[in-house]
């Protein structure tokens, strides 16, 4: 595993207690202020929120892996050039 992937796979995984974090601050002020069942809505749904933009909006935008050439493909490609 390359340092890159290594990276990027421990960053995204750091998210996901800031979601859970995200949301469980939602349920406290606003169950404090309106109401448990209220709390627990918005809890809910910022964490749901949290977790579609972060990880659903960054598997969105990840880039389209290309299919690898076999060996001799690529030996021939780079015999054959001019």
């Amino acid at each position: 595993m390359g340092a890159l992937r290594a990276a990027t796979f421990y960053a995204g995984w750091s998210l996901l207690p800031l979601t859970f974090g995200l949301g469980l601050s939602a349920y406290l002020v606003l169950s404090l202020l309106f109401g448990i069942s209220a709390g627990m809505m918005a809890g809910a749904v910022f964490t749901a929120v949290s977790l579609l933009l972060l990880y659903g909006w960054g598997f969105l935008l990840r880039p389209k892996q290309r299919a690898e050439l076999p060996m001799e493909e690529k030996a021939d490609g780079l015999v054959n050039q001019d």
